[in-house]
């Protein structure tokens, strides 16, 4: 073999081991990669864990408030209540953090009311239609549907009674479809329609500055201002919506529940009848971001 042929043979044999140095290093980037990948993967999802953890755990002290509140102070609700202010308040932890806010579904009125026809809830439905300058005919299409199909199960539905995209985004803020018969909450309900359960929007906007004042509203205010209260109001609710946000190490969860309080005889007990977990964009209120 001469000079030329053992560097020739050398030479391929370099370029071999360079292959295969480079096959290996391909390889072990590949599994290393992987690992990294995996072990990244295990860790968001024992963040997202932790997170809905806390959100249930938000969601629980809500429960209990609730339950508490029905024993200590049955006869009205609102948000001036200890427990109310209490549960506004973003709580933060070795663990993480998360934040609750609490809606009360009966500040809006109920639609399924109409499914019995009372006149009464339908009249009240039109002036809701003329103080948003929607077409009168509107509450009499909803009233005939409700009648004819039965309770809806969101206000979404009202699409299917032939409502418009717009007009529903308007009355959202003012209707809603509960799971139990309730009444419009005076503690609650906002001031567009506190006029048009009272066919008076001065007397409501003079009935919202003492509510926001005093933080609630009693019997004896609206007395003192000559106002009855009107069919279908009162000062209690049994049916609430919590939004729980919560984060762990940077992974976002958002639990959306609802709650309803059940009274009657041999009956007293608050349960959640609906809970939804979906990923949580932005900040968590109350809450600095890190």
């Amino acid at each position: 073999m001469t000079q030329d042929d053992t560097s020739r043979d050398n030479g391929v044999i370099l370029v071999n081991v360079l292959v295969i140095l480079a096959l290996t290093a391909s390889i072990v980037f590949l599994m290393l990669t992987s690992q990294d990948r995996l072990i990244a993967r295990g860790r968001l999802a024992g963040n997202a864990a932790q997170a809905e953890a806390l959100a249930k755990a938000g969601e629980l002290s809500v429960l209990i408030a609730l339950r508490r509140d029905m024993k200590t102070a049955p006869a009205e609700d609102h948000f001036a209540e200890n427990w109310a202010s209490a549960l506004q308040q973003a709580v933060e932890l070795e663990t993480g953090r998360y934040a609750v806010a609490v809606t009360d579904a009966n500040s809006r009125f109920d639609v399924n009311r109409l499914a019995i026809g009372g006149l009464g809830d339908i009249q009240t439905l039109g002036r809701l239609m003329a103080a948003l300058d929607l077409p009168a005919d509107y509450a009499t299409r909803i009233a005939a549907g409700i009648a004819r199909g039965g309770a809806l199960g969101s206000i979404d539905q009202l699409a299917d009674l032939g409502l418009p995209p717009d007009a529903i985004a308007a009355l959202r803020p003012h209707l809603e479809t509960l799971p139990v018969a309730g009444n419009v909450n005076l503690n609650t309900v906002g001031q567009v329609f506190l006029g048009v359960l009272l066919n008076n929007p001065a007397a409501a906007n003079r009935l919202i500055r003492l509510r926001d004042t005093n933080g609630r509203l009693t019997a004896a205010d609206l007395a003192q201002m000559g106002v009855l209260a009107p069919p279908g109001s009162g000062y209690t609710s049994d049916v609430w919506d919590v939004v729980v946000s919560a984060e762990t190490d940077g992974t976002q969860v958002r639990l959306t529940s609802r709650l309803v309080r059940f009274r009657g005889p041999g009956v007293r007990d608050v349960v959640v009848t609906s809970r939804r977990f979906g990923p949580e964009a932005g900040e968590i209120p109350g809450i600095p971001a890190q």
